[in-house]
């Protein structure tokens, strides 16, 4: 049983929004690139192209997408559109930036804030991304007192691995599901082939994406250095401004 407070979970299901669908810019150059699942599951950096399909609340499938982590340091996705980047994401142990070329607008947060209040390890945040691992629930700090939240979970019986995740309020009505597909020709694959979000409630529009991720094309530790720099003359907004550029009708 999960205990944030209100507005953490919607910041919560805010930043899980923002992950699929915004991205940050990074060099897409490969070297040694490997795909057999022991090395897969022992990376220390990763490159990986993945496609993100928004599907309500309305149809949106983006361009070419990476996604760049280093475990326990940052996650980064490049987002482009002929060549050119168009949407950014940055995420750190302790903050969270974002922008939008075509609006010039960006955000900027502290992580913990971003989480409201819930301070969530960014090796937890890069496993479920990526369907490695469930954080310990329970022993995650900056929890409130009162239990507004169900947490449940399902893994795949062999591996272990995540097979879906729901966090439920029933006051307002609102539940959060993300659910890891398994890709049968290669069940020792240790990362989910997709991950699917699901967000519905009585008092918001239902909102509907899925990260389809190209780990036959993954590259790891090739510590190629990646810099993000916000853009000095752009807008800083609300990160719920920032997500209404992706979720407008």
């Amino acid at each position: 049983m999960l205990r944030p407070s209100t507005a953490g979970y919607a910041r919560l299901s805010l930043l899980a929004i923002i992950l699929l669908v915004l991205a940050a810019s990074c060099n897409t150059s490969r070297r040694a690139v490997k795909t057999d699942s022991s090395a897969l599951s022992e990376w220390h950096d990763i490159s990986v192209p993945v496609n993100v399909t928004l599907h309500s609340p309305r149809q949106f499938s983006t361009g070419s997408v990476n996604m760049y982590m280093v475990k326990g340091e940052e996650i980064t996705f490049s987002m482009r559109f002929l060549g050119m980047v168009v949407g950014a994401i940055h995420i750190t142990p302790d903050s969270l930036m974002a922008y939008s070329v075509p609006q010039r607008i960006y955000v900027a947060e502290d992580l913990a804030s971003a989480l409201g209040g819930v301070s969530l390890p960014l090796t937890d945040i890069q496993a479920l991304l990526i369907g490695q691992s469930f954080p310990d629930f329970d022993r995650l700090p900056g929890l409130g007192a009162t239990p507004i939240f169900t947490i449940g979970t399902q893994s795949y019986p062999l591996t272990d691995q995540p097979q879906s995740l729901t966090v439920a309020q029933t006051s307002p009505d609102r539940r959060l599901t993300l659910e890891w597909s398994r890709d049968d020709s290669r069940p020792s694959l240790p990362f989910a082939p997709s991950l699917s979000l699901t967000l519905t409630g009585s008092s918001a529009p239902a909102f509907s994406a899925t990260l389809t991720y190209s780990w036959s094309r993954a590259t790891i530790d090739s510590n190629a250095e990646r810099r993000f720099k916000l853009p000095s003359s752009y807008k800083r907004v609300a990160a719920r401004d920032l997500l209404k550029v992706f979720t407008a009708n």
